[in-house]
């Protein structure tokens, strides 16, 4: 009964790094057809969701690892850089949505 319940454990680490990695790839192609391809744009929103589930359901089914994950120094050190680089690219972007509302030449 306890190598039964070890066995599932295992096979839900493998389907959440599966689910994991096909997420990642769900929302990298997503974004890219969503971006490029303005007549398939539905379809792009439908794999950026789908990628989206995926990427919560392994979340979900991982929870302790990336919970510890989180919690230790390096994952502490990694959600600063996360957080620092969203917040560039977010001031880089209300910097351009200015400049391209308010043209300006320098001559």
């Amino acid at each position: 009964m306890l190598d039964a319940v070890k066995g599932l454990g295992q096979g839900l680490g493998t389907v959440a790094a599966t689910a994991g990695l096909l997420s990642v790839l769900c929302i990298v192609v997503g974004l890219v057809i969503v971006g490029l391809v303005s007549e398939l744009k539905t379809l792009g929103y439908v794999i950026l969701g789908i990628g989206i589930v995926l990427l919560a359901t392994a979340l979900v089914v991982s929870r302790r690892n990336v919970a510890g994950t989180i919690a230790a120094r390096q994952g502490r050190y990694s959600t600063n850089v996360i957080v620092m680089t969203v917040a560039f690219v977010g001031l880089i972007g209300v910097l351009n949505f200015v400049a391209f509302d308010n043209p300006f030449r320098w001559d």
